[in-house]
């Protein structure tokens, strides 16, 4: 099976580059999957729920590409580093997550050479391409996050997740909030804590500029709801951090 969903792009050059690591809940077909774990695939803990339908709807509006991740990150997590926490993930609802118990290191080196570098493969040959015609292109990565995880009620509707490059942050942040998001930075999540690997490995390699937005996923219950939420995004990375070219 193919590791990632490939939108292509008809403009040339292209401002804006879009990955998305948690787009899907795919389970490959050589895994048999327990009971309790067939229970976490319709949620968050298996995918970012709206969050590929987001990216579709924001790729089109741009005529961005795009490159999608079309495995569960039960499976192995794209957006984790290999010496990071929950590459692969050990534990969701307080239980144990059978897929990933006892893995011997043969079956680590599999799964990372088939689902973590296979998707990062493929973003680097798309986005290699796409940095040729346009080195100042701007790399985003799209994730959703749930109301409530545990006891933690999140306000928060949209996160501006970063580590670098501080100085369009602001003007983005108060874009969204004009279109009626609240809106917080490194927030529900800290681009500081290391949890934004993918963009950021692939922006360091082409020296690019870039962000990992969060939108919380009850905002994306419907196709209308989707695609007012992807106009808003588009046009406030429009009118700041595409408008605006690198310093």
């Amino acid at each position: 099976m193919s590791v990632a969903e490939v939108l292509e792009n008809q403009s040339s050059p292209t401002r804006l580059f879009i990955t998305c690591e948690h787009a899907d809940n795919v389970i490959p077909d050589r895994f048999d999957l327990s009971e309790s774990d067939r229970e976490l695939l319709d949620t968050h803990w298996a995918w970012d729920l709206g969050a590929g339908a987001l990216v579709r709807e924001i790729a089109q509006l741009e005529d961005a590409p795009a490159v999608l991740s079309r495995v569960s990150r039960l499976v192995c997590d794209p957006n984790r580093g290999l010496d990071q926490d929950n590459l692969f993930r050990t534990h969701a609802l307080d239980q144990p997550v059978a897929l990933n118990t006892d893995l011997d290191d043969k079956e680590i080196e599999r799964r990372l050479e088939l689902y973590h570098d296979g998707f990062h493969r493929v973003v680097e040959r798309r986005l290699a391409r796409a940095v040729a015609r346009n080195p100042d292109l701007f790399l985003l990565s799209v994730h959703t996050f749930t109301p409530q995880l545990g006891d933690d009620v999140r306000d928060v509707e949209v996160g501006l997740l970063f580590d670098n490059y501080p100085d369009y942050i602001d003007p983005l942040a108060d874009a969204m909030r004009e279109r009626g998001f609240e809106t917080a930075i490194n927030e529900p999540y800290s681009g500081w804590e290391g949890l934004i690997y993918s963009v950021e490995r692939h922006a360091h390699e082409h020296d690019l500029r870039y962000l990992e937005i969060e939108v919380r996923n009850d905002l994306l219950d419907t196709p209308e709801a989707i695609a007012s939420t992807a106009e808003h995004v588009h046009s406030a990375l429009d009118e700041t951090v595409l408008r605006t070219p690198r310093r």
